[in-house]
């Protein structure tokens, strides 16, 4: 079954990966501080934030908020607390930011610590698709839709609640999705994963995790040999240290990054896997990419060249963003370089036009019919 064609003309989905044509950039949302954008393919590149770009401060985003780019914008669900209200309740929903002003998305539940993946509903739509979480101390296994348009609406349950976890696509159309990870209740987790195949509507049980671990990074990594292996990489934290698994043939603990981290993990346009720290280490701003070299072989290597302004704190945000959204200066300096190209192009033609092409067009128009 081929949904590729339910999405935007920008989104396709190929081999596990959800690639989009344009959307080379990431923006980082902290859990503390104001959002930033990176260009991981020129690192040298300055994507200054707009005007009315979504979030502008920690006061609009606590830490445990999931999304991504979606209804045109930047999409964060999370759980905002209502000060002004007896008793701190928290309001239900996503915020969507854009270029000219900010909107919210009411959810069907007031869920925290949830995980999201853009895919699509049992009737084949595109949607944003948000499971489980937690509301204070009760897991959930509820999950919700995030339509295109229009108000979000229930999804089908998970097998089993789970909070602080993640999700990932295991086939190339999107169908089967990938649950994994996280805490199911009182900060326990067997490792039980968990498949939800669109096309049959049927949730079954996936490979175990031999680790069980709270996720705070996943993503897709290509190898780079011949074969092009894909693998599913879950990065995730028990007590004090930070562990590392990759899904190929089976589940496997590979190499741990080079410093403590609880940030959060990204796959890039071109298949790369990058991991930035978080965290309240001396490497909060460092960001790491996980090489895939062959079967059986993995390196950590550090961006020195590619590095956070600021400090992205516990849990943060990392969405692609399209290269028009993102602002950069090299783009605007290649656009305008376009531009005049073009113009000189045009002028170059006008310019050196041969004149008895006019006059044989002109005596054309003179014969009489």
């Amino acid at each position: 079954m081929d949904h590729a064609r339910h999405f935007p003309a920008n989104f396709l989905v190929s081999n596990y990966l959800t690639i989009y044509a344009g959307f080379t950039k990431i923006l980082i949302i902290p859990s503390t501080g104001q959002a930033e954008v990176i260009d991981p393919e020129d690192p040298s590149n300055t994507c200054p934030l707009k005007s009315h770009f979504f979030p502008p401060s920690r006061d609009k985003v606590p830490a445990g908020g999931t999304g991504a780019w979606w209804r045109g914008g930047p999409t964060l669900c999370f759980r905002k607390p209502l000060a002004h209200q007896k008793g701190n309740p928290f309001t239900k929903l996503c915020q969507v930011g854009n270029q000219e002003s900010n909107a919210s998305i009411t959810t069907v539940i007031n869920r925290g610590g949830a995980a999201s993946i853009q895919t699509i509903d049992n009737a084949g739509n595109p949607v944003l698709w948000i499971t489980g979480g937690q509301i204070d101390r009760t897991f959930l296994k509820s999950t919700e839709y995030i339509p295109a348009k229009g108000d979000a609406y229930s999804g089908p349950d998970l097998v089993r609640p789970r909070c602080c976890h993640c999700m990932a696509k295991m086939d190339a159309d999107g169908d089967k999705i990938l649950i994994f990870g996280g805490l199911r209740g009182e900060n326990r987790n067997d490792g039980a994963t968990e498949i939800y195949h669109h096309g049959s509507l049927q949730m079954k049980t996936g490979p175990s995790m031999p680790k069980p671990f709270i996720i705070y990074a996943c993503g897709h990594v290509v190898s780079q040999d011949k074969y092009k292996r894909r693998g599913i990489v879950a990065i995730g934290s028990t007590k004090d240290t930070s562990r590392v698994w990759v899904l190929d043939v089976k589940w496997s603990e590979i190499l741990s990054p080079p410093n403590k981290a609880r940030g959060t993990g990204i796959t890039t346009a071109d298949g790369r896997f990058l991991l930035l720290a978080g965290g309240d280490s001396h490497s909060a701003k460092t960001i790491y990419e996980l090489k895939y070299l062959k079967l059986r072989n993995w390196e950590w290597k550090e961006l020195k060249d590619l590095q956070l302004k600021r400090d992205p704190g516990y849990f943060p945000v990392a969405m692609l963003i399209p290269d028009s959204y993102a602002n950069c200066d090299k783009d605007k300096i290649q656009g305008f370089v376009i531009i005049i190209i073009v113009i000189i192009y045009i002028a170059l033609i006008i310019l050196y036009r041969d004149p008895s092409m006019d006059q044989d067009r002109t005596a054309q128009l003179a014969i009489p019919r």
